[in-house]
C-alpha cells in the first residue's frame, strides 16, 4: 500500500515487471507476469475528453484513483482502446436526484426513451441527443412542492407561465414539444401505453403535462466509471497495435470493460462481477503460462 506503479518494465518487446515508487524510494520489481488492474478513466479530465466527450462535462462519482493509469502505460505497444459509453444515470448538476417525473424530452420537442427504463438506459439515450440536451418537465399536479421550491432555489428548476415559453426559454420546439404533450395525455387518458421510439411508457406511470405552472429541469449526465478499455485476447492478454501479443502482459477489470460491453452498460452490479471475474480469470491464465 502507498506504492505507485510508474512504468512497465520492457525487455525485447515483452513486459517483465514494473517501476515503482513509494515516500521513499523509487524502485523496480521483476516479475514472469504483470497483471494491470487499475480501473477506469473517469477521474482524468483528459482522457474522459479523448474517449467520451459526450459524457466529460457531466456529474462524475468515480473512484478519485480512476485515472486511466492502465491506457497510459500501454500506449508504448499503440494497445487500442475498444469500447464505447460510461456506467451511470441521470441527475441534477450537483448528483442529487431528479424530478420525479416520467416526462423527458429532447430540444426538438420529442420523448426518445421510456421514462420507466432503467437509469443506465436513459443515461445512454440522453446522450445521443442533439448537444446532449434533454429535459424532464412536470406541471402544477406535481405532488412534492417542497422539493420544486427547493430546486428553484438552487436554479435547477425554472417555472413557466406556458408551454411556448418554456419551450423558448430552452431552445425546444414549441410546435413539435405541444404536439408530443397532447398525444402524452391523450394515451394516458385512454389508458394506453405511451409509445417513444422503440420504447414505450405504461399509462400507470404517465405524468400528464395539463395545467400551469409548468416546470422544467435540465438532465445532467452522471457517471461512476467507463466503457473503454485497451484491447485484451480471450486469455485477458493486451494486444499491441498489430493485434499481437504483447508478452508477460495482462489486464482485468475495468480497464478491459470495453471488451465486453462495447457501447451500452449492462446492469446495476455487473462491472464489479466483471471485475472480480476477470480479475480471477486472468489469474487463472497467468499460473496456466507459469507451469509450462
Amino acid at each position: 500500500m502507498g506504492t505507485t506503479a510508474e512504468e512497465l518494465l520492457v525487455e525485447d518487446g515483452a513486459v517483465t515487471g514494473v517501476v515503482v515508487s513509494d515516500s521513499e524510494t523509487r524502485y523496480s520489481i521483476h516479475a514472469k507476469a504483470v497483471l494491470l488492474a487499475t480501473g477506469g478513466f473517469g477521474s482524468n479530465p483528459e482522457l474522459m475528453k479523448e474517449y467520451l466527450p459526450l459524457f466529460a462535462d457531466g456529474f462524475s462519482s468515480a473512484n478519485p484513483g480512476a485515472t486511466g493509469d492502465g491506457i497510459l502505460m500501454t500506449r508504448q505497444f499503440g494497445t487500442p482502446v475498444v469500447g464505447d459509453g460510461s456506467m451511470g444515470s441521470i441527475v441534477a448538476p450537483d448528483g442529487t436526484n431528479l424530478i420525479d417525473s416520467y416526462f423527458l424530452v429532447n430540444k426538438e420537442g420529442e420523448r426518445f426513451i421510456g421514462e420507466a427504463e432503467p437509469k443506465y438506459v436513459i443515461q445512454r439515450a440522453c446522450s445521443q441527443q442533439t448537444d446532449h440536451e434533454t429535459f424532464l418537465l412536470a406541471d402544477s399536479s406535481y405532488g412534492t412542492t417542497d422539493t420544486i421550491e427547493e430546486k428553484i432555489e438552487k436554479g435547477y428548476v425554472k417555472q413557466y407561465d406556458t408551454i411556448e415559453e418554456l419551450a423558448a426559454d430552452n431552445g425546444i420546439d414549441a410546435e413539435v414539444l405541444k404536439t408530443t404533450i397532447d398525444t402524452y395525455n391523450a394515451a394516458a387518458d385512454a389508458g394506453e401505453a405511451i409509445p417513444a421510439g422503440e420504447y414505450e411508457l405504461s399509462a400507470d406511470k404517465a405524468t400528464r403535462i395539463e395545467a400551469a405552472p409548468f416546470y422544467l429541469e435540465k438532465v445532467t449526465l452522471r457517471y461512476f466509471g467507463t466503457i473503454p478499455g485497451i484491447q485484451v485476447d480471450n486469455n485477458c492478454q493486451v494486444l499491441d497495435g498489430q493485434g499481437n501479443v504483447v508478452e508477460g502482459l495482462y489486464a482485468s477489470g475495468e480497464l478491459v470493460a470495453g471488451n465486453a460491453f462495447t457501447r451500452q452498460y449492462p446492469g446495476v452490479g455487473i462491472g464489479i462481477s466483471f471485475a472480480a471475474n476477470s480479475g480471477s480469470y486472468a489469474v487463472e491464465q497467468i499460473a496456466r503460462l507459469l507451469e509450462q
